[in-house]
């Protein structure tokens, strides 16, 4: 990591949040709604709504956020490749550009210019914003969900009903796990700034829970109003038109 994102990163995280700050992180949508976005269309009207996640306090250990891994001396991930599967405009913004999670050949971007901050999903999604932004965005959770992505434009899942699902993670969390209302969990056991995995669609989410490096629960976020599945009619999404289609047991 260079010294001025790690500089900038570090002042950051210094400033310990007070009573107003946390009052901010309740404003989410206005805050999202600040930051810059890229979308790759991909046929498909997405019904996740990211803004609905709720979460348990976490413990004394989570309040350093999410960003916390990003603002230390350990570069989190690593760097960017030419056979990475990302957008041409990625590789053409200026700043620093690191791999922080993948799944199934999808790749998080995290990526660093001046005061801006931004994550890409592969092909599939991008926002940037300042770090204020996204400061307010996360908040004092130890993890941040993003989004799904798509392998390929109008391939939102694998053969299975699965799709990537990213988000951010503090760096004292060591693995971070989607359980579903019945069923194994999936999760990502090498977590390093950010966390992926492919979630699994045809099964109701439950919870993401983060834990450190002793197996100890360090956050748990409610994922029960959540709905990975995709509406196969761009126009609306009439019932019976989400897939893939979901299992009862």
């Amino acid at each position: 990591m260079s010294d001025s994102l790690g500089a900038a990163l570090r002042t950051l995280l210094a400033l310990e949040p007070t009573d107003d700050e946390v009052r901010r992180v309740l404003d989410l949508d206005d805050a999202r709604r600040k930051r810059r976005r890229h979308v790759t269309a991909i046929g498909l009207a997405m019904v996740l709504a990211i803004a609905g996640v709720s979460a348990a306090p976490p413990t004394r250990a989570g309040l350093d956020n999410a960003l916390d891994s990003l603002w230390s001396d350990d570069s989190p991930g690593r760097a960017l490749m030419p056979q990475d599967n990302v957008p041409s405009w990625l590789r053409a913004e200026p700043g620093e550009h690191r791999v922080l999670a993948e799944a199934g050949g999808v790749p998080l971007v995290a990526s660093r210019d001046g005061d801006r901050f931004s994550v890409t999903l592969g092909n599939s999604f991008g926002e940037g914003g300042s770090l204020d932004d996204w400061r307010m965005f996360i908040g004092i959770h130890a993890v941040a969900l993003l989004g799904p992505a798509s392998f390929a434009p109008n391939e939102p899942f694998d053969a299975q009903g699965r799709r990537p699902l990213f988000g951010l993670a503090a760096k004292n969390v060591a693995r971070v796990e989607l359980t579903y209302t019945f069923g194994p969990p999936t999760s990502d056991d090498q977590v390093n700034g950010g966390f992926g995995f492919l979630a699994d669609a045809t099964r109701p989410p439950q919870a993401l829970v983060a834990y450190d490096r002793n197996g100890r629960q360090i956050e748990r976020r409610d994922m029960s109003t959540i709905d990975l599945r995709v509406c196969s009619n761009v126009r609306g999404c009439p019932p019976g038109r989400l897939v893939p289609r979901r299992r009862t047991r």
